[in-house]
């Protein structure tokens, strides 16, 4: 080997070495800051991380990330460029940047609620977290939207929101007042008993006292919420008057349950057997044609309610086909004041099944009249307050010719004959709540 050789060998070593220490990491760097110029930081920012401690490549790091976060600011992207400015540990003004941008923020909140971008603003400001008074700004925001709502119309929706706030200001007057306004925009729009129930919930507040004592449609919704209230499904009501008494020299009020309502009509059936007799005086189950029909359409309405009282009981097209039977037999549809009623109705208001011997719903109690009438009892099987229980008749017609469907004493379903003496009469019908005999017991 020559000394020629080796001094060639030497030379491309060193070459090589400026080359790899020197004029590659250069031309990194010169590439990374022309990325940063071009607006390509995530790039430029890969490309000084590459060349670790080469010159001032950190710095430069630092710096790519300090003019990303600036850029991301301008294009209104704050909470891109807090995060940036954040992952800067204090480099230059990054804090100051921060605060900056936080009260841009602020102040485009501020702009979109007064806007009425109610739902834009509370975003904004919830981002902010606990800079300055953003949850105090939400929860204003929250109220004067509620506001809103309320100027709008949207009572329901600015009730949800007001009641939302909770002890907030005074939320709860503005409920109050909520209400009223919606009420009395009820009652402009002529929705009186919507109106009126409003304001039986704000008596003492405004002139609410003297709309209900002196506005003619207020006290007209007053009646009507009554009678809906004492003619609710499940209720007693009395109406007309019957002897119950042993000796039947009374005329007792007549308690009746509230089957049904049907708009302004009512469904009753009376809460006591009031009376025993026979279903039919032939031997036939047909209710159009039975003595018991008769009887109830005839002498027990002539003897148990006054001509006003008559006025207000609706003739019923009583249907008696074969579907409102447990057999499957007709007894003749009719229309009746007074009626009894059929196995479909009586499973649907009381449950009665043929099986069910444990039903106290269905049980009734006659009364001493009744008894003393022959109504039968049965001292085993009680009613639901633990008095003896009869047997009563309905019109569906029974198991074959001769029998017709009754509730046992133990509230099941059966099947009689129709001259039975002993069955207990529960008289059924429908009145029109509205009437004036009505009004006068809801005053």
């Amino acid at each position: 080997m020559t000394v020629a050789f080796v001094l060639v060998v030497l030379i491309a070593c060193v070459v090589g070495w400026f080359v790899v220490t020197r004029v590659i990491p250069n031309n990194k760097y010169q590439r990374a800051v022309a990325l940063r110029e071009n607006g390509l930081y995530e790039d430029a920012i890969a490309a000084f991380a590459e060349l670790g401690e080469y010159s001032d490549a950190a710095q430069q790091l630092s710096e790519t990330r300090y003019q990303q976060a600036t850029n991301l600011r301008a294009f209104g992207k704050y909470d891109e460029a807090i995060a940036v400015f954040a992952s800067l540990n204090g480099y230059r003004d990054a804090e100051t940047q921060i605060e900056e941008i936080k009260q841009e923020k602020y102040q485009q909140a501020v702009a979109l609620r007064e806007a009425g971008q109610y739902e834009d603003a509370i975003a904004v400001f919830a981002e902010l977290e606990d800079y300055s008074d953003a949850k105090t700004q939400i929860t204003a925001i929250k109220y004067q939207q509620a506001v809103a709502l309320r100027e709008n119309g949207q009572y329901e929706d600015a009730i949800a929101e007001f009641a939302k706030l909770g002890n907030y200001s005074d939320t709860a007057t503005q409920i109050t007042e909520t209400k009223y306004q919606q009420a009395n925009s009820l009652n402009a729009a002529a929705r009186y008993d919507e109106a009126y129930a409003l304001y039986v919930t704000l008596i003492g507040y405004k002139d609410v006292d003297k709309l209900l004592m002196e506005d003619a449609n207020m006290i007209a919704a007053a009646a009507a919420a009554a009678r809906d209230a004492m003619f609710a499904v499940g209720n007693y009501v009395t109406f007309g008057e019957y002897p119950q008494t042993a000796d039947g020299k009374d005329m007792t009020p007549i308690e009746w349950l509230v089957l049904a309502r049907d708009g302004n009509k009512a469904l009753l059936i009376s809460r006591y057997a009031l009376d025993a007799k026979r279903y039919n005086n032939s031997n036939t189950e047909k209710w159009e044609t039975c003595t018991l029909r008769t009887w109830l359409n005839g002498t027990f309405y002539n003897k148990a309610f006054s001509s006003a009282e008559q006025a207000a009981i609706l003739t019923t097209s009583v249907d008696n086909s074969s579907n409102q039977g447990y057999w499957g037999r007709s007894g003749g549809n009719t229309q009746d004041k007074v009626f009894l009623l059929s196995y479909a109705e009586a499973n649907k208001y009381f449950g009665i099944t043929h099986f069910n011997s444990s039903n106290t719903k269905s049980r009734v109690a006659p009364t001493p009249y009744a008894i003393a009438q022959g109504a039968y009892t049965n001292s085993s099987d009680k009613t639901a307050d633990g008095t003896a229980a009869g047997w009563w008749w309905l019109r569906s017609p029974g198991d074959y010719r001769e029998r017709v469907a009754r509730v046992n004493t133990d509230g099941s379903l059966e099947a009689s004959y129709v001259h039975f003496e002993f069955g207990s009469v529960r008289p059924a019908l429908w009145v029109n709540i509205e009437a004036n005999v009505f009004s006068c017991q809801t005053k």
